[in-house]
């Protein structure tokens, strides 16, 4: 939209500005701030591109964590259900 109205402008210039050097000015400045929109489209790509991989890395980690959570999980259960089997073995003998 913006460099619409500046081609616009650019082509209107012309008949605005009765001196060349104002228009080369004019020139140069659209050229400019075509290329800071441009510089702009790519940070804004890299950007997003650092965000994503950084959201992948983040999930992977969260994935590992969970799957490490659930390891530890399951052999504390294993050994409280060992334990508890335990004592009741020893009071079933204690009652024999």
């Amino acid at each position: 939209m913006v460099r619409r109205l500046l081609v616009l402008l650019l082509i209107a210039s012309p008949t605005l500005c009765a001196a060349d050097k104002t228009t080369e000015v004019m020139l140069e400045v659209l050229r400019d701030v075509a290329g800071l929109q441009d510089q702009i489209k790519a940070l804004q790509k890299s950007l997003e591109g650092k965000l994503a991989d950084l959201g992948q890395a983040s999930a992977e980690q969260a994935r590992i964590s969970a799957e490490q959570t659930g390891t530890a999980l399951t052999a504390l259960t294993d050994k409280l259900q060992k334990s508890l089997q335990g004592q009741q073995d020893q009071q079933a003998k204690a009652l024999e």
